[in-house]
């Protein structure tokens, strides 16, 4: 079935011109980033199952942490540039693709952001804010 488009693709001549990020970028700080990888690899090479859930929570709490930052900077700044919500679609793949499903839902709930699984085409649609979804994308990916 014909897919709708979410955003314009990569290269398309939609780019905004007055200096913002553009639509569906990262503005998650680099180097929260860097410790939110250190901490979810460390997560995944440690053999104690303990010690793996005390590193995924640490980077979980560092990006919830971070989301509420920028939303209380935004406010206290008094933005007036409003914040919209957007769509990402992340591919969810054979061999349990159910479970996968699941497991992305339950991260983005966690994150504040809400899921819509298309199993016949592979993938979910996860929705929420920008901050929000790579968050999602980062811990679900990892």
């Amino acid at each position: 079935p014909r897919i709708e488009v979410l955003v314009p693709p990569p290269g398309s001549a939609a780019t905004q011109t007055d200096g913002s990020d553009a639509v569906g970028s990262s503005r998650i700080d680099a180097r929260l980033l860097d410790r939110v990888r250190a901490l979810l690899a460390k997560a995944e090479s440690t053999n104690f199952p303990a010690e793996a859930e005390a590193y995924t929570a640490k980077a979980q709490e560092l990006v919830t942490r971070h989301s509420l930052d920028e939303a209380l900077l935004a406010a206290r700044a008094g933005d007036a540039t409003p914040v919209v919500p957007y769509a990402r679609r992340v591919g969810v793949d054979h061999p349990h693709e159910k479970e996968k499903a699941a497991l992305l839902d339950a991260v983005a709930r966690a994150n504040r952001c809400h899921t819509v699984s298309s199993p016949e085409l592979a993938f979910s649609t996860v929705f929420g804010f920008d901050t929000d979804i790579d968050a999602v994308d980062l811990l679900y990916t990892s």
